[in-house]
């Protein structure tokens, strides 16, 4: 081989290991959102508390329960959400927001078959979120 050739071919094979050792590991879903699902499992727990507090309360007192419950909302749709985590979010953002409008029905004395309805609605959306929340923490098999 050439001098020229040889230095041709030293300078990509160079070129093309510095690439190799310059890109990023590629995370997991599950490294992506552990930070995420930290934030999300403390919520969690404020949620299950205002949660129950709100279903022990009577009607014509869940202002407040309703109010505790929207601002544990709104902290959960603030949080920064990794892409993979997109879909588990908004099942649970739409979870959250079931709940809250079967209590504000509830409260304002709509027909107990619209109430029934939405925490029937919200128990499915329960349930799904909770698949595919699942999956954020699972270990993709190669």
């Amino acid at each position: 081989m050439s001098d020229m050739k040889y230095k041709i071919v030293a300078s990509v094979l160079i070129g093309l290991i510095l690439l190799g050792t310059s890109c990023s590991k590629v995370q997991s879903c599950a490294e992506l959102t552990q930070e995420y699902r930290v934030q999300v499992d403390k919520l969690a727990s404020g949620w299950d508390n205002a949660n129950e507090i709100a279903s022990n309360t009577p009607r014509m007192q869940l202002t407040e329960p309703i109010t505790n419950l929207q601002n544990i909302r709104n902290d959960y749709k603030d949080l920064s959400v990794p892409t993979c985590a997109r879909k588990a979010h908004a099942l649970l953002l739409e979870y959250m927001d079931t709940i809250i409008n079967a209590y504000t029905s509830y409260s304002t004395y709509k027909p107990d078959s619209t109430v029934n309805d939405l925490f029937t609605r919200a128990s499915q959306d329960f349930d799904s979120w909770k698949v595919a929340y699942s999956k954020l923490s699972a270990t993709p098999t190669p």
